[in-house]
């Protein structure tokens, strides 16, 4: 997999949160572990209790707050809003940003939680749908079984992108 700067993942936080006008951390760093797995770009991340996690995008959203060119505030969730800088688009990434706000931005960080687990737990570790869907049903007891199914489904489209 490939790697960038930190410059450069900072825009791609920017504009997704941009796109989206407001998001809970957590759901960024889902959307970003999407990102990854399109691109082929190698974020870091590791799988926590509640999804995929990555330091790195951690370090791409606190570069985007020092440039100002988003804000971040606390309303129940760790939130993040665009302020309003003149960059340049990420140009290469452009398409793929707009395809993820357009396909994965309705879904609730909840749900983005399930299908990164399941692309996570697919990709990294190679476990079969069944194994992944009795680990997310054990993870999340209070989500309905064909809920679980459905989200294990989105992840399926992912990957085979």
């Amino acid at each position: 997999m490939n790697k960038f700067s930190d410059f450069r993942g900072a825009k791609i936080v920017y504009y997704l949160v941009k796109e989206l006008k407001e998001i809970s951390v957590k759901k960024l760093m889902y959307l970003m572990y999407i990102y990854e797995t399109i691109s082929g770009i190698d974020l870091d991340y590791s799988l926590y209790h509640f999804g995929p996690k990555s330091i790195r995008v951690n370090w791409f959203i606190n570069t985007a707050k020092s440039l100002n060119w988003i804000e971040e505030y606390y309303d129940k969730f760790l939130k993040l809003i665009p302020l309003s800088p003149e960059i340049e688009p990420p140009e290469k990434e452009d398409k793929e940003i707009l395809d993820i706000v357009k396909h994965y931005g309705r879904f609730s960080t909840s749900e983005l939680s399930i299908i990164t687990t399941a692309l996570f737990m697919k990709r990294e570790f190679g476990s079969s749908e069944e194994e992944i869907f009795e680990s997310i049903k054990s993870l999340k007891p209070n989500k309905e079984p064909f809920l679980i199914r459905k989200l294990i489904d989105e992840a399926n489209q992912i990957i085979s992108l």
